[in-house]
């Protein structure tokens, strides 16, 4: 009971509503809401949903034993199935802004990493279109790969970016080097390419990026910076270990949803720290 009671105290409440607030979230979805729940105590739900690891029908339940409710100031406890609805029809763009509001404006270094957290529930439907072609009664665990840029100071994720089908590293960090704002940047082999090396330099950020084998042209990187890359290995261990290394959910776009609350959840833990 007491380790529930650490999870939703005021300041993890009040912290997901005062940056709700500062990316300009309404408190109802439309003028012709119903007004029962408001979006800033469903997002909290989910929030919180991630934070304890479960599914949708036992944060209901918890809600209802430990009168988290009350607390909310919501007068009902909101049926499972609001809460995954909400889920649904809510923009991925608000949580990739709350990822980037909780970190750093100012960052010197910027480390980054990519990995894939297995699909344990996957589309009924994808299932049966492989067993007809296959014969064979198949499991799939298709990853949702997802690349991470972290400040190094203080190991708040910075901009994240996802993705439901297995896709490169190279691919997916292009779009985020188009707002950093560092002086070094700090990868694995995985964007050895000319192309992001020169992005970068256009940018006036120094790429500390190992050359791969059969690279021709490799030049000096400053390997004790290079070293401080590991932070980004211990940064997604941490996030697998705490929230969980497995999505639930079946629908691409709601997987990716879910990733990204894991990753929320992780820069709220230490910034309340």
């Amino acid at each position: 009971m007491s380790e529930f009671c650490q999870i939703y105290t005021l300041p993890f409440y009040e912290k997901v509503k005062i940056y709700l607030d500062r990316i300009g979230l309404r408190r109802y979805s439309c003028k012709f809401s119903k007004k029962t729940f408001s979006q800033h105590a469903l997002f909290f739900i989910l929030a919180l949903k991630e934070k304890i690891n479960c599914s949708y029908r036992i944060i209901a339940k918890i809600l209802k034993e430990l009168g988290i409710y009350r607390n909310m100031g919501i007068m009902k406890i909101p049926h499972f199935t609001t809460i995954q609805k909400f889920c649904e029809r809510m923009d991925k763009n608000i949580l990739n802004l709350l990822i980037n509001k909780l970190a750093p404006k100012i960052t010197e270094t910027i480390i980054g990493d990519g990995t894939g957290f297995s699909v344990n529930n996957p589309s009924f439907h994808y299932l049966s279109v492989l067993r007809r072609f296959t014969k064979k009664k198949i499991t799939i665990k298709s990853p949702v790969n997802i690349v991470l840029l972290a400040d190094l100071k203080t190991r708040l994720i910075k901009y994240v970016n996802t993705s439901h089908t297995k896709t490169h590293e190279a691919k997916l960090t292009k779009p985020l080097l188009e707002n950093l704002d560092c002086k070094n940047f700090i990868y694995d082999k995985a964007l050895d390419s000319k192309l992001i090396r020169k992005k970068l330099e256009e940018q006036n950020i120094n790429p500390i990026i190992p050359y791969r084998k059969n690279n021709k042209k490799k030049k000096i990187i400053n390997q004790e910076l290079y070293k401080q890359r590991n932070i980004a290995e211990s940064i997604i261990s941490a996030i697998k270990r705490t929230y969980g290394k497995t999505i639930n959910n079946k629908k691409p776009d709601t997987q990716q949803k879910q990733t990204l609350l894991k990753i929320l959840n992780y820069n709220l833990n230490i910034t309340l720290k």
